[in-house]
């Protein structure tokens, strides 16, 4: 949209905000002295974000980017957005136009891989995941996020190595005990499978929620113990490190197999 059809899609009642109304208010009071302030508008638009008010949201970052197409931290947020919404072809074109301005950024290769995740691109995903690692090699939240695309994929024990380098890089992250609780499920009792849904979460906020019958929960509850005492050896068999590297992407150009 053209700045002026955009800025006039704002103009919505801000009554019964809440807490989050003082830093819409004050985004908007900035707007009336200088419309052309960008980060005013893309502030709005993260205040209107935290009130999951999304459809107002895309508005305050599409303004934003008719005065300045080249606002990666607004194309970024559009992309959020968007993907709240379940606008997802749109929302993946904003990370991608990110990812374009940002190359190098391993933040940005992260929103994409996980915009694709949502949207079911998972082969792309896992393409996208292996290159945020080969820029951030020491983050576990990448190394979780590369396992659930894996996971759901079906691909089990490269997700559970993958979840154990998350581990070895960062022992207390939650999202990487949980997931891989479910990955070992998944393994070990074929027939009951674990959904999409049940991969919750990623390296960078949410956890997965348990489940199973009582055998299997005491079963894989079990697994998992042995694995927090040391998680190298619970599960021994899965963690060849020559294995990870054949897809976990330490070569920036290496690809899924």
């Amino acid at each position: 949209p053209t700045f002026p059809t955009a800025l006039t899609s704002l103009r919505t009642p801000l009554k019964d905000l809440g807490s989050l109304g003082a830093p819409v208010a004050s985004s908007r009071k900035a707007l009336e002295f200088r419309p052309a302030f960008t980060l005013a508008l893309n502030n709005q638009g993260g205040a209107l974000t935290k009130l999951e008010r999304f459809e107002h949201a895309t508005k305050s970052f599409e303004a934003a980017l008719a005065l300045q197409p080249d606002y990666a931290e607004a194309h970024g947020n559009l992309g959020n957005a968007l993907q709240k919404l379940g606008r997802l072809d749109e929302a993946v074109a904003s990370h991608q136009t990110v990812l374009a301005l940002n190359p190098g950024s391993a933040d940005a290769h992260s929103s994409l891989g996980l915009a694709l995740q949502e949207h079911g691109r998972l082969e792309e995903a896992i393409a996208i995941h292996q290159k945020a690692i080969a820029l951030r090699p020491d983050h576990g939240g990448d190394y979780v996020d590369l396992g659930n695309a894996l996971q759901k994929l079906g691909r089990l024990e490269d997700a559970i190595r993958t979840y154990h380098k998350a581990l070895d890089l960062d022992p207390e992250l939650n999202a990487a005990w949980n997931n891989l609780r479910f990955a070992i499920k998944a393994l070990q009792f074929p027939k009951h499978g674990v959904s999409q849904t049940d991969v919750a979460g990623g390296g960078h906020g949410g956890n997965a929620a348990g489940g199973g019958g009582d055998d299997m929960g005491q079963s894989v509850g079990a697994a998992m113990s042995a694995q927090q005492r040391h998680h190298r050896a619970a599960v021994g068999r899965h963690r060849d490190d020559r294995g990870l590297a054949a897809f976990v992407g330490k070569d920036a150009g290496q690809g899924a197999n």
